[in-house]
């Protein structure tokens, strides 16, 4: 007899010793958590901010399989994090950035906010940047980039980066 969706999936994490003692616990508090937040767009947390910029964090919708085998080992999580403006300074920041990497500026006088793709390696405390884009103040797209094969960078301690790290590395926190 073939077993059906979640009892199959139990079977075979509990078969290749993934289910921990308190991994009933946590695949059902995970599962909640997914149906509920699932239906939702992106929910930006605050994670950090300078004398510039706010920066948020809103987690990837994983698909619910790939994230109850996740919880049980060490993990790359897939994270977008947003960069807003706090004011002119911020925007001036932008302005300059551009100007010494040799990007274009048109347009960048209505800059608001950055959207960042970033892969966090939770056990090893590395990073990488798989795409940026830079918006207006009305949401129009000013310019982007992706590098999806960047190269990983060890997560600096006491930075904005690792303040992201430990945010969204949480539950790998539980299994250590």
């Amino acid at each position: 007899m073939k077993k059906e969706g979640g009892s199959a999936c139990l079977n075979i994490m509990t078969k290749i010793g993934l289910l921990s003692r308190y991994g009933i616990i946590i695949l059902t508090l995970g599962m909640i958590a997914l149906c509920l937040d699932y239906a939702h767009g992106a929910d930006w947390k605050l994670y950090a901010e300078n004398q510039d910029f706010y920066f948020y964090y809103d987690m990837d919708k994983p698909d619910p399989l790939k994230l109850i085998a996740d919880i049980f080992r060490k993990k790359i999580v897939t994270v977008w994090t947003k960069r807003v403006s706090k004011d002119e300074r911020g925007r001036n920041y932008q302005i300059y950035t551009n100007k010494k990497l040799g990007l274009s500026v048109k347009g960048y006088e209505n800059y608001e906010y950055t959207i960042f793709l970033k892969e966090i390696n939770c056990s090893n405390k590395m990073s990488r940047l798989l795409s940026e884009a830079d918006y207006t103040k009305d949401g129009n797209l000013l310019a982007k980039s992706e590098s999806p094969y960047a190269e990983w960078k060890p997560i600096v301690p006491e930075s904005d980066e690792e303040v992201l790290q430990k945010a969204v590395c949480v539950i790998n926190t539980v299994n250590e």
